[in-house]
């Protein structure tokens, strides 16, 4: 899907810019790349490449390219406030650029938020910017009294990778880079999309990167020999609701041979968190708990209260 939407955006460009160029880059995926003004009479596209805003006017003939707004690196996402102010998401600047759409479009101020921002979306007069648990500006000094700001605690066990800050739309601080809310910490890993209920009560933030109760276990960890092999020995260290002696129970379910009978290569193995027992578990129902160190976030989406922020 962002592929999808990056070749819509720069389809866009071409189209109605005429122009084009031979180019190799390595851009971020967009995620919110397109928005149209709520009076339906311009639409605006994030130009990651060119870290740029394409304001375009909506005609009966088609499009017609107004303007370019320099913004911050790779632009992936952009929300619209109102008819006259968009709020443009610089995934590699780490920033959000707000431009100014009456008159001659212009950046009219930026703000500095955590690693790797991805959405954005207005709930009342709230902005709402998934990032990364990281970065620079979230130790700032000038936000050191922001609730969820300082320390992202990274070699911490426990401790969400995953940030939406907060802004009041309307006043969004004077300090350096502007003063967020809250920062509000979810436990997962990349958040990406967010979406809004149309009473603006709830947004919801969705984690790119989740646990989904599955994992593998390394090569290196399954016994060789496949369905026949017996259990065998690990490295004497059982993890929780793990085999005594931290033992494996056995090789690859398989098939061990191709159609032809050539052996197969010893793999890894896909297994599932068992909630009952606690336990991985392959589809043979054996117990690989030995085999996996750590355990990942596993909730997909947050809901969060755009009054309370909790």
């Amino acid at each position: 899907m962002p592929q999808r939407l990056a070749a819509a955006a720069a389809a866009i460009v071409l189209l109605a810019t005429g122009t084009a160029s031979a180019q190799v880059v390595f851009e971020s995926g967009p995620v919110r790349p397109l928005a149209m003004t709520p009076d339906g009479t311009h639409l605006l596209a994030a130009n990651t490449p060119g870290n740029a805003l394409e304001i375009f006017a909506i005609r009966s003939d088609g499009l017609q390219h107004q303007a370019s707004v320099p913004v911050g690196l790779e632009p992936v996402a952009v929300a619209l406030r109102n008819n006259g102010e968009a709020w443009v998401v610089n995934h590699l600047s780490d920033s959000i650029s707000i431009v100014a759409l009456d008159g001659i479009p212009r950046v009219t101020r930026t703000l500095l938020v955590g690693d790797e921002p991805r959405d954005i979306v207005f709930a009342g007069e709230r902005a709402f910017i998934t990032t990364a648990h990281r970065g620079q500006h979230r130790s700032q000094a000038s936000i050191a009294a922001v609730p969820g700001a300082g320390d992202p605690q990274l070699t911490t066990p426990g401790v969400g990778r995953a940030d939406v800050w907060v802004f009041d739309a309307t006043a969004p601080g004077n300090t350096l880079g502007g003063t967020p809310l809250k920062i509000v910490e979810l436990f997962g890993d990349t958040p990406r999309a967010l979406a809004v209920t149309p009473d603006g009560s709830t947004v919801y933030a969705a984690v790119f990167h989740s646990g989904n109760q599955t994992a593998v276990v390394s090569e290196g960890s399954v016994c060789n020999g496949f369905e026949s092999a017996a259990a065998c020995a690990g490295d004497g260290i059982s993890s929780p609701n793990g085999m005594a002696g931290g033992e494996l129970p056995g090789g690859n379910p398989g098939p061990a041979v191709n159609i032809f009978a050539d052996p197969a290569p010893e793999v890894g193995l896909i297994v599932k968190y068992d909630n009952a027992s606690g336990e991985w578990r392959d589809e043979l129902g054996r117990n690989w708990s030995n085999g996996i160190r750590f355990n990942l976030p596993d909730l997909d989406v947050f809901a969060i209260d755009a009054t309370s922020l909790d």
